[in-house]
C-alpha cells in the first residue's frame, strides 16, 4: 500500500474506513493499516482501540456532512 503523498488525504480515508469498517476479533484491516504506518507488534487492544476511533471519525464525518447538506437546502445564503 505504498501511497503518493499527494495522495495522503485520500488514503487516510481509506485507511479510516477500513479500520472502522473492521469485524471485531483478529481487525486483520486495522493490523494492516497499522504495519503500513510502520507499527509492528501492536496488541489487539491496540487495534480495538483504533477501530474504535476511525469508526468515531466516521460517524462524526457523517453527520458533519448530513447537516451541512440539510443547512445548505434550509437557509439559502442572501446576498
Amino acid at each position: 500500500m505504498d501511497v503518493p503523498t499527494d495522495c495522503i488525504d485520500t488514503a487516510c480515508s481509506v485507511c479510516v474506513c477500513l479500520c472502522s469498517d473492521d469485524p471485531a476479533g483478529d481487525y486483520p484491516n486495522t493490523r494492516l493499516v497499522l504495519q503500513e504506518l510502520c507499527l509492528h507488534d501492536v496488541t489487539l487492544d491496540d487495534c480495538r482501540h483504533v477501530q474504535h476511533v476511525c469508526w468515531q471519525v466516521s460517524q462524526r464525518a457523517a453527520y458533519l456532512a448530513a447537516t451541512g447538506n440539510i443547512i445548505s437546502h434550509t437557509w439559502p445564503l442572501q446576498v
